[in-house]
């Protein structure tokens, strides 16, 4: 059933908006399945709707691929690209997401870990 499930994700994933993209990582993060295809789709489709994601769908997203331990760097760019466009939106929550994304992935993003720090001295 799994696989059936994964296989018909993977279908309709160009139908997802940002926030069923976040969702579908986030569930799978917390359930801790780590489906390698289903995540590589989600990936390309989210890299192509980035623009669209919210501050809680860029560290929900990062978190995510993060727990799962998925070392997708150019989406962890990416989210850390449109993350620091979008620093003074982030509440507390979606600092504290974004920053131990990047300390669990050892991504070393230090224009965002200072923005992540400045935001969060700033509220």
């Amino acid at each position: 059933a799994p696989h059936a499930l994964s296989r018909a994700a993977r279908c309709k994933i160009g139908e997802f908006d940002h926030q069923g993209l976040c969702n579908m990582a986030w569930a799978l993060a917390t359930c801790t399945v780590l489906d390698e295809p289903l995540l590589a789709s989600i990936s390309s489709a989210a890299l192509a709707r980035l623009g669209d994601f919210l501050p809680q769908d860029l560290a929900n997203t990062a978190w995510a691929y993060a727990k799962l331990c998925v070392q997708d760097q150019p989406l962890l760019a990416a989210i850390a690209a449109r993350a620091l466009a979008t620093i003074e939106e982030f509440t507390p929550q979606n600092l504290t997401n974004s920053a131990w994304s990047c300390a669990t992935v050892v991504m070393r993003d230090l224009p965002l870990l200072s923005s992540i720090s400045a935001r969060a001295l700033s509220l």
